[in-house]
């Protein structure tokens, strides 16, 4: 009973997630770095209009989007607040668990045996109820996000959907412990859908993170573009800003097959059935390519400027 009691605690398989959420944005280092370069923000204020646009929002006007991102923004920043006061109280719950636990294990009493059914219930609940917070939080950023194609977006969030469902299923049923093996059938019902979570968020966040960057090279692509047709209307054709102009333009066309290659490699992991995770922790390696492309793309944007 110790041993099976004690598989409660595998509550903390998932803890990384939890972790990971804590960022504002769920953003990883390379994602957060580039979309923080004052560049890149004064890129977006110049071209708002140039955005992406998913499917479902092309009968909205320019004002209904922007309103419609900023609920969005504002819905997140809610639930990332509540998330942090929920991962307080489980973590409160955890410790109380343990104290019970330890109490439970030397005692054996009665009252030990009450005091562990009861925390092991409080903390299942309080567990489930962070998890659901935690996956509607990436539910909020994937619908947010652009650069990430509908497929992606539309599979992550059935795929957190159904989780939410499960998880207040388990809570439900946790409502009604009534003894410790009831606890220990619970905990051990948990596994594989803690198994579901963490592969749903490891791909989720593998999508947020290269649909950042494909975001920034789509914008990138529009205002190469108008600087192009702003050349053509001023006629301007000096030899050096043409020079200039030639290695934006190899640059950009540079990105689109190292943006197909991450692309791959989250079908890949899909298809194989390979670890989400495994692909969520090689990522940098191969975003830091297409990062420093576009980094050195803002720069070369920005020295046109100067460029006659």
């Amino acid at each position: 009973m110790k041993k099976r009691l004690h598989n409660l605690k595998k509550v903390w398989i998932i803890i990384p997630l939890f972790i990971v959420a804590v960022s504002f944005r769920i953003e990883t280092v390379v994602g957060q770095e580039l979309t923080a370069d004052p560049a890149i923000e004064e890129m977006s204020e110049q071209e708002p209009d140039s955005q992406p646009v998913e499917d479902d929002d092309q009968s909205l006007s320019n004002t209904q989007l922007i309103l419609r991102r900023e609920r969005l923004t504002e819905e997140i920043s809610d639930q990332h607040k509540q998330l942090l006061g929920q991962l307080t109280a489980y973590q409160q719950d955890e410790r109380q668990y343990r104290i019970a636990l330890d109490q439970y294990q030397r005692l054996q009493t009665l009252k030990s045996i009450e005091e562990i059914v009861e925390i092991s219930r409080k903390l299942i609940l309080s567990r489930n109820k962070a998890l659901h917070s935690y996956l509607n939080l990436l539910r909020l950023q994937i619908i947010e996000s652009e650069g990430i194609e509908q497929k992606h977006k539309t599979r992550i969030i059935e795929q957190v959907e159904a989780l939410q469902i499960q998880l207040t299923e388990h809570s439900n049923l946790a409502q009604e412990i009534s003894d410790r093996e009831r606890v220990n059938q619970l905990a051990e019902e948990f596994e594989p859908l803690a198994e579901s979570v963490s592969t749903t968020s490891y791909y989720a966040l593998s999508i947020l993170a290269i649909g950042r960057l494909q975001s920034v090279y789509d914008q990138a692509v529009v205002i190469n573009q108008r600087i192009r047709e702003k050349d053509e209307q001023s006629q301007i054709e000096s030899s050096a800003r043409m020079r200039s102009l030639a290695e934006v333009e190899k640059l950009i066309n540079e990105l689109p097959s190292l943006n197909r290659t991450v692309w791959t490699r989250v079908d890949e992991a899909e298809s194989s059935y390979q670890s989400y995770e495994g692909l969520y922790r090689n990522l940098s390696r191969d975003l830091n390519s297409i990062y420093s492309k576009l980094s050195r793309l803002v720069s070369y944007f920005e020295e046109l400027e100067n460029v006659k």
